[in-house]
């Protein structure tokens, strides 16, 4: 007997990834002014659902604020963002949303 694999979903890193429905992502391909400027349209959804923008708003605007979260090549830093994002990680389980850091290697 075939099993199926679900495959709906949303694309993310070029198309080489499929999130599940109720998955938001943000991809850190940009700088700080991109992180600080843009925010998907299904994570803008997923924050305003669990009336969580506030605290997305408080989290983005300490990442942009430390200097350490980059590199001087303007890659960056996983233990300075998770650093950060272990500071906000209550609020978020506060209102049902579970924020993880994930890296794609080459």
């Amino acid at each position: 007997m075939a099993s199926t694999v679900e495959t709906s979903g949303t694309e993310v890193a070029k198309g080489n990834h499929v999130v599940p429905k109720g998955v938001a992502v943000e991809e850190l391909d940009g700088g700080k002014n991109k992180l600080s400027k843009e925010c998907p349209d299904d994570l803008q959804a997923l924050l305003e659902k669990n009336d969580a923008k506030s605290i997305y708003d408080k989290f983005v605007q300490s990442i942009v604020d430390e200097s350490t979260t980059r590199d001087v090549f303007g890659n960056w830093k996983d233990m300075e963002f998770d650093s950060i994002l272990d500071q906000f990680r209550p609020d978020f389980e506060e209102k049902n949303i579970k924020v993880a850091l994930c890296k794609r290697k080459s």
